[in-house]
């Protein structure tokens, strides 16, 4: 039984002792009558002892499993602690990152890019691009490209986006879903209209199962 029903009942139950005391003190109440809001109060009584019963058994069982769950994390995962904060607060910029800041977020394409291969027809895509960090020299990114219409999912590739230090040179280091590595180079670029990166070569391709 929820909160609310648990309140309700009080409530009713409060009321009848309401009633109760005002039918003691009215002398147009006959004796039956009290007998009966009486015995009305005590069955209310019992199903409140019953509700605060199982509230507690509730809570006892909440705490139980709260217990193990902590238990069953330090047995399997004993390096959590050293790895993950216990209050969960999100970690500083890595100040080596600090000038891709502003690359920080997910994005979304609009309005949708389209796609040319020479083995393939012409399609449309949308895509959805997210950075973060973890407080290390480097930024973390997964790009999901899906069907505009249908949303069905395309291309995919995640990875690390890393600056040299003391330089505006950026690598990506990235894996994609059609089985090829690729650590594309460039220059972090500043102008009138914004922030930009220009890729100059890809340092580093690689392709499995060939």
């Amino acid at each position: 039984m929820s909160i609310n029903e648990v309140i309700m009942s009080a409530s009713g139950a409060c009321k009848l002792i309401d009633s109760l005391h005002s039918y003691c003190f009215s002398s147009r109440q006959s004796k039956s009558q009290v007998c009966c809001l009486r015995e009305q109060v005590e069955k209310k009584n019992g199903e409140l002892k019953l509700l605060r019963q199982r509230i507690s058994r509730s809570d006892s069982q909440v705490r139980k499993l709260k217990e193990k769950l902590n238990e069953m994390k330090r047995n399997s995962f004993p390096y959590l602690n050293s790895l993950i904060s216990q209050d969960c607060e999100t970690p500083q910029l890595n100040p080596v990152m600090e000038p891709l800041s502003w690359m920080l977020g997910t994005w979304l394409s609009d309005p949708p890019g389209d796609g040319t291969f020479p083995t393939m027809k012409p399609f449309q895509y949308l895509e959805e691009v997210h950075i973060s960090h973890v407080g290390q020299p480097m930024l973390n990114f997964s790009f999901n490209a899906f069907h505009p219409d249908t949303r069905k999912p395309m291309h995919r590739e995640c990875g690390f986006i890393r600056l040299k230090p003391d330089t505006n040179k950026v690598a990506f280091i990235s894996a994609q879903n059609t089985g090829t590595l690729l650590i594309p180079t460039g220059e972090e670029v500043l102008t009138l209209l914004g922030h930009f990166i220009t890729f100059s070569d890809s340092s580093c391709t690689s392709h499995s199962f060939i």
